[in-house]
């Protein structure tokens, strides 16, 4: 048994029969197109931001003007690493990814 998923064919045979009923949308799914319903004269749609909404998007904007990396701090650690100044504490980076597991809970 074969399904067309696409409604380009319709094996139902209350509408294929000649002189048959075709209902609602049925037209369109054998595919004649359908009048679109006409929208009401000069009617617009209408969007007002909440003042925390305006916010949030002025916000948005300026943080995707922004560099995703902080190139100076990058610079500054990498130069600290070459010159052997910059120390890693161990128990600080364990005591950060302890706390990342608690985020699973």
């Amino acid at each position: 048994m074969v399904r067309d998923i696409n409604g380009l064919t319709n094996n139902n045979p209350a509408i294929n029969k000649p002189g048959g009923q075709r209902p609602n949308g049925a037209d369109q799914a054998a595919g004649k197109p359908q009048q679109a319903a006409q929208p009401a004269a000069a009617s617009r749609d209408v969007v007002n931001l909440s003042g925390s909404a305006q916010v949030l998007k002025a916000t948005t904007e300026k943080l995707a003007r922004l560099p995703e990396v902080n190139e100076k701090r990058v610079a500054e650690i990498r130069d600290a690493l070459a010159s052997g100044q910059y120390s890693i504490d161990s128990m600080i980076v364990a005591e950060k990814l302890l706390g990342v597991d608690g985020l699973f809970d």
